[in-house]
């Protein structure tokens, strides 16, 4: 039931002229202090005094605590006592109806920028709670101010409702889409604990025209929920927040298995964009909070887990989470970029505060794309293990949505600390894990200009070495003028220009820290498209061109641009003159300074004849998406093309034409076209030697859809002829006219490759390159090569110098070459050759010879093991790094780099050292889990008695046994050990085996296979489960196949001789300790599943309101009532008893819909239908309190009486209860007559 409060006097709140609240330096502990490290300017304003009119408490509210009272002072007034369900079944029903039927408290103020509504209470922000989430206000473009503290102590067990109420899946909802002007003031002693509740903060959904500013959550405020968890707003999908700041503690729960995203930010789960914000509270996301089979507890940032803009942000506070944590946000996204919004910005931030993951993590962000300038971390940033940096865990360097990419002007002179395990850590001074496309230069430029404080080892970038991109600078050097001074002379990229100021910070003395921003003026000054009578022109030349159809008046030529957001373009958009030649375009930049000047031409063609412009591509099965046919071979492009020229040859390769090792029938196989006939109108055929399509004139060059005709099987090795005919419309000038496509085709090579140990070709092998280059050992004689081609067949290959014995010989390259050639087989013209050149590297000779006759020897080059020749030794090349490993049973091993001057005439001595004396330990252990968990992990320290230094001796077999068949679904799954028994399963059977001596003891029938035998059964509470391949769960009681159901807890364990005990129940429990009563209840009102918030809903949305049958009835109680029963059986509990509340008559449900629809505004059947669905299988028309059997007895209380359970004998009781279980295992068919010599009152033929 949805409860809402009101005032019941006037308050009034006077106010005299404050200041803003100023931020505490990080060092002070209770975030109360004085003096910003971080500057924000927070105005504040004097306010005049209001009183909240006089508001009613609702009928419903009183009702309920009178009728209370009145039950305990007159338990015998039967009369009015049997009425009373009906009539609170109305007042539930009244208080339930929607809000506007009883009106809101009305907010002062009109709404407007010049006299906002005023929110000076507790209870007015409540009010605009309620009118936001009801729909009844409209807050777009409307304005609200704050103006006073606001003290929310007064909303107790978790029942404040957020402004903009999330209340669909996904966190959907009606937003608050209006600005919020804080004012400067506080909101105390928000405080909310639920760890299933998603989406929630002070604000809960806000629109992209919402703006909160100027707000601060002060340090007594704390939220706890599951998912999406902010202290001032959950989601704020396009919203801006300005001047924002929080002391509160933010805490976001999540779910193991279930969510391993909670996202937690301490002003926002997810936001737009953050203006001056900062964070000096702590911040966490449940780092246990997982997936179903992954670690999760990902997504926490001091200001937002999410956000697109962040400008001169702040976090002083500490951050927690599994992964994805930042201190000032956990991902910085660039997704809905565009250039007039652009997103992916973050300038002018900073984390003075702590943050802390398993992995993952950044002083600015765990997360981040797109551009980041101006910013630093003070603070520090540890992870249990790796991805972590200074500034950013992981930066991607995608451009697919990022439309500015980089990280520059930014330091960092915090402290970054990795997972002392991590041999390689992904760790750096900046960032930590480097992704996307990017080459190495391009990545380097990217990350150019930063700085980081020289102490420790780890590199600016963890994931790559990016030279001199980044400056490491002593500390001294970083608090220095000239540092200062080149920080603030750097020209930006984002538009967003910081300003710099030395700043006293603690423990560090002074440091230059961010002082304010300005938004700059746009530099970018790009045509970017130009239109020529609606036909887009192709980029050439640093501008444009266009061919215009024959005839076609350039004095007249309708042009329209597509330039940089904010810039101008002259000459203007409009009819142009193009008849003199190219007109020279030029695009000034919004700032006036920035402009560059782009040539376009625009021509007619020369004659009707043929074509005014074409694009020939040609592609083969694998080269492109259908969607996407501008990839692929290109044979003529448009900004070649010449009208007259209508023969062209050209020389591709079987590797462009061909795949699969043939020249099939693939539909895919074919030239395209992008063709615009010289005169409009007239048609156009392509022709291979074995098919014909139709051409149509393209609207666009650049469009992907292209025309074709397919080639097929016609392509063949040599020559290949297509034709494309343009035929003039009837009436025209032009004559027809064909142009000719000679395409001869070459053969390629499929792979090279070479089988000789120590070869090495720079480079992989492409059919399109045709040089490489050979390292090969000086002690070579001949290479192998191991060669196909493209085409399976109808080609040859040779080798200059030929090949002898399977090998190209070295002593007969000429200038240290030697070439394979691949020519067609009937036609030797036809060929292709690849060049190799060898450069035959030093080498030396290895031998390792050890006092131990049997030690086992290892070299290793990198991590491939090497094999020594026939004689022992191993020959290695002199510009590569080897290691050996020599190791003995009962000997010390030894391992080093292995190099040549280590060696005595090739030979390497090695003198292994006895085991010292002494007995081992002996392992006596188990390994219960086959994939382990957190802190396993699949591996342990216990020995296995197999190895490569074991003796025969060593293992031995004690029995092996065979069930279940073949490796998947029918083969035997992980077994378990319970009570010194194995259970596994084999296909659809679970077995019980004798570890000792692989007996199976039991085998029962599973309803199915579990998929692949990969997941062990589960052992717990004396249940075995298994988990099938269709997603279900099977459960075998463990006890009952051991023999052992005399230890199944008994069902009723009370001894008592009170009155209310029935005496078979007494005898049969004297030896039971536990206590178990029941309440049973009727319809609890506006509890989950009551039928009043249904029918609520129903009368919302219109209709019908369904009622399953016209003569239903059903009993109803209060909330309270219910839980009154509960707390007053305890007190009367003895055991087996059931308790029950005298509720009066019972309702009729179709009265209780016809009287909501009433008090709706609403006539039943003729404004709201009425619908009847029928009983649901099982449902009665009545309701029973107790049945014949159980009686029914009072208590001292008159309103409560109490039953007892049908009696029953315990051990015929589990007599029956073996039976029945025998009977489910095996399906049997008379399950239900076993079930009703149980339940005595079960009825089979109603189920």
């Amino acid at each position: 039931m949805e409860r809402r409060r009101f005032l019941c006097e006037k308050t009034a709140h006077p106010l005299s002229s404050r200041d803003g609240p100023q931020r505490p330096p990080a060092s002070h502990k209770d975030g109360e202090g004085a003096g910003p490290l971080h500057p924000v300017p927070l105005s504040g304003r004097a306010e005049t005094a209001h009183s909240t009119p006089v508001q009613h408490a609702r009928p419903c509210a009183a009702a309920f605590e009178r009728e209370h009272t009145r039950r305990k002072q007159n338990l015998n007034t039967k009369r009015t006592h049997r009425l009373l369900p009906l009539a609170i079944a109305l007042v539930m029903a009244l208080s339930l109806l929607p809000t506007k039927a009883w009106g809101y408290n009305d907010l002062q103020g009109s709404g407007t920028e010049v006299s906002p509504y005023l929110i000076t209470s507790a209870r007015a922000l409540e009010s605009l709670a309620e009118q936001v989430n009801d729909g009844a206000l409209k807050t777009e473009g409307v304005y609200f101010r704050q103006t006073a503290d606001i003290d929310l102590s007064g909303f107790k067990n978790n029942s404040w409702v957020p402004i903009g109420n999330a209340t669909g899946s996904g966190g959907t909802g009606r937003t608050f889409d209006g600005i919020y002007d804080g004012n400067g003031f506080r909101i105390k002693n928000f405080v909310f604990e639920d760890t299933t509740r998603k989406y929630y903060g002070l604000f809960g959904l806000l629109s992209e025209s919402a703006v909160i500013k100027n707000l601060t959550l002060d340090k007594s405020c704390s939220v706890t929920a599951c998912t999406y968890v902010g202290g001032l707003v959950s989601r704020a999908a396009g919203a801006t927040l300005i001047n924002c700041t929080s002391y509160a503690t933010v805490y976001a729960a999540g779910s193991a298995g279930e969510i391993p995203y909670p996202r937690v930010g301490g002003l926002a789960a997810e936001g737009h964009t953050f203006i001056n914000c900062a964070n000096y509270g702590s911040v966490k996301a449940n780092p246990d909070s997982s997936g179903f089979s992954s670690p999760g507890g990902y997504g926490a940032g001091g200001i937002a887990c999410i956000a697109r803009v962040m400008i001169g942000c702040a976090n002083y506070g500490s951050v927690v989470a599994g992964g994805q944590a930042g201190g000032v946000v956990g991902e910085i996204s660039c997704y809905g970029s565009t250039e007039e919004k652009p997103v992916g910005v973050m300038v002018g931030c900073a984390n003075y505060g702590t943050v802390e993951a398993r992995e993952w993590a950044g002083g600015l962000a765990g997360d981040a794309e797109g551009i980041i300038e101006d910013c630093y971390n003070l603070g520090t940033v540890k992870v249990e293990r790796t991805q972590v940096g200074g500034l950013v865990g992981k930066y991607s360097t995608s451009t697919y949505y990022a439309l500015q990419v980089g990280i520059h002007n930014c330091y960092h002179a915090g402290s970054v600390q990795y997972g002392a395990e991590e041999a390689e850590p992904v760790a750096g001074h900046l960032v930590g894990q480097l992704s996307g496309r990017a080459d190495e230069a391009t990545a380097k430029a990217y990350l150019s200009g930063n700085y980081y404080q020289n102490i420790g080892l780890l590199p600016a970038v963890g994931s790559m070495d990016i030279g001199d991109s980044a400056v490491a600078m002593e500390l001294a050097d970083m608090q220095k003028q000239e540092f200062l001074d080149k920080l603030n002379s750097y020209t930006h990229v984002a538009l967003y220009g910081a300003a710099w100021q030395f700043r006293y910070i603690t423990g560090q003395g002074r440091m230059p820290v961010y002082k304010e921003y300005q938004e700059l003026l746009d530099y970018s000054c790009k045509l970017k498209g130009v239109t020529v009578n609606g036909m887009p022109a192709i980029a050439a030349d640093g501008g444009y061109t266009w061919v215009l159809p024959y005839g076609t008046d350039l004095t007249k030529v309708s042009v329209v641009t597509s330039i940089s957001p904010r810039a101008a373009v002259e000459p203007a958009d409009g009819t142009l003159d193009f008849s003199k030649g190219p007109v020279t375009f030029t695009v000034t930049a919004q700032d006036g300074v920035h402009r560059q000047s782009y040539p376009v031409t625009v021509t007619a063609a020369a004659s009707p004849n043929g074509l005014s412009a074409l694009r020939v591509k040609m592609k083969s099965t694998g080269d492109v998406t259908r969607d996407d046919y501008l990839h692929g071979l290109t044979l003529v492009g448009p900004e070649d093309f010449q009208q007259d020229v209508t023969t062209r040859d050209y020389t591709v390769y079987d590797y462009n034409a061909a795949q699969r090792g043939a020249f099939d029938t693939n539909s895919w196989n074919g030239y395209y076209f992008w063709a615009v006939p010289a005169e409009t109108g007239a048609a156009m055929v392509a022709a291979t030697p074995t098919r014909t399509s139709t051409i149509t004139a393209c609207a666009d060059m650049m469009d992907k859809s292209g025309q074709y005709v397919y080639y097929g099987d016609s392509m063949h090795l040599g020559d290949n002829t297509m034709t494309l005919t343009v035929t003039p419309p009837s009436g025209g000038s032009g004559k027809e006219t064909v142009y000719t496509f000679h395409v001869k085709v070459l053969p390629s090579l499929g792979s090279v490759s070479f089988s000789d140990s120590g070869t090495e070709m720079a480079g992989t092998f492409h059919p399109l390159t045709f040089a490489y280059s050979i390292k090969a050992p000086d002690y070579l004689t001949g290479l192998t090569p191991t060669v196909t081609t493209t085409l399976d067949e109808g080609t040859t290959v040779t080798y200059s110098p030929a090949l002898e014995d399977g090998k190209i010989p070295l002593d007969k390259l000429t200038d240290g070459k030697f070439t394979i050639t691949v020519s067609d087989a009937e036609d030797s013209t036809l060929s292709t050759t690849y060049t190799f050149t060898v450069e035959q590297v030093a080498t030396f000779t290895a031998r390792i010879v050890t006092n131990v006759a049997d030690a086992h020897i290892r070299v290793y080059q990198g991590t491939d093991l090497m094999t020594p020749n026939a004689g022992g030794a191993y020959e290695l090349r002199g510009d590569r790094d080897y290691r050996f490993e020599v190791a003995a049973k009962g000997y010390v091993s030894v391992s080093d780099a292995l190099t040549e001057d280590l060696l005595s005439d090739g030979v390497l001595e090695l003198y292994l050292e006895e085991v010292p004396t002494g007995d081992l330990p002996r392992y006596d252990s188990s390994w219960p889990s086959f994939r382990g968990n957190d802190e396993n992990m699949a591996i342990t320290t216990v020995r296995t008695p197999i190895g490569p230094y074991a003796e025969e001796d060593d293992v031995e077999l004690l029995w092996n046994s065979t069930s279940g068949s073949g490796f998947d679904s029918g083969a035997v799954g992980c077994p378990i050990f319970v009570d010194g028994y194995m259970y596994a399963y084999a296909g659809t059977n679970i077995l019980k085996l004798d570890p000792a001596t692989g007996e199976t003891l039991i085998s029962k029938p599973m309803e199915d296979a579990s998929d692949f035998a990969i997941i062990p059964p589960t052992y717990g509470d004396g249940m075995i489960f298994v988990g099938l391949s269709d997603g279900t769960i099977q459960a075998f009681d463990a006890k009952i196949k051991a023999g052992k159901a005399d230890e199944i807890p008994q069902l009723f364990t009370h001894l008592t001789q009170d009155k209310y005990v029935n005496v078979q129940v007494q005898e049969a429990l004297k030896t039971t300790k536990t206590e178990f009563v029941a309440v049973r209840f009727g319809n609890v009102l506006g509890s989950n599943g009551s039928v009043i918030p249904l029918f609520r809903k129903q009368i919302e949305a219109g209709g019908p309101v369904t009622v399953t049958h016209p003569d239903i009835i059903r009993y109803f109680m209060t909330i309270p009532e219910a839980v009154g029963l509960v707390l007053e059986a305890g007190t009367y509990a003895n055991g087996g008893q059931i308790f029950v509340l005298d509720m009066g008559e019972p309702v009729k449900i179709l009265d209780m819909a016809k009287n909501m629809i009433k008090l709706s505004g609403y006539t039943p059947d003729v404004d709201i239908k009425i619908e009847f669905t029928g009983l649901r299988p099982g449902e009665k028309l009545y309701e029973e309190k107790l049945m014949d059997e159980e009686g029914i007895q009072k208590t001292d209380n008159d309103l409560i009486h109490v039953g007892c359970p049908i009696p029953f004998n315990v051990d015929t009781f589990f007599g029956q209860l073996r039976e029945l279980m025998d009977a489910s295992y095996k399906n049997a068919g008379d399950i239900r007559d076993l079930v009703k010599t149980v339940v005595t009152t079960y009825r089979p033929e109603n189920h």
